[in-house]
């Protein structure tokens, strides 16, 4: 039975397969990919869409862009990965494939600020 767990005496099972291609395909420097976390300001990323600032999304695209338009969070850790993975080659030709672990959204608000506060 396959179960994806890792038995106390056997090998580690995987229900997946791995969406990194064999080491022996020659063009990876390691085996090893390199593992981020994506850290978001949640508050930086609202008042880009909605801010205060001039070049916001809302002062290029006009009142009710996002009508007409749409944000693919969904492609958000192919995009950085695929960045990084650039980097890595421009900066140090090595490739190294790059796995976004897992994505996170905080925000922040002072201690004065009015729980009925639009911000």
């Amino acid at each position: 039975q396959h179960t994806g767990y890792r038995s106390r005496s056997g090998p580690v099972l995987a229900t997946l397969p791995s969406p990194f291609p064999s080491p022996d395909i020659g063009y990876q420097t390691t085996a090893w990919p390199v593992r981020v976390m994506i850290f978001i300001d949640g508050s930086w990323l609202y008042y880009s869409f909605h801010g205060r600032r001039h070049g916001n999304v809302q002062s290029r695209l006009g009142d009710g862009w996002q009508y007409s338009h749409y944000v693919a969070f969904d492609r958000l850790p192919y995009l950085i990965s695929n960045h990084l993975h650039q980097q890595l080659l421009d900066r140090y030709q090595t490739h190294r494939f790059v796995e976004v672990v897992r994505t996170i959204v905080f925000t922040s608000a002072r201690a004065d600020t009015h729980k009925m506060s639009t911000r």
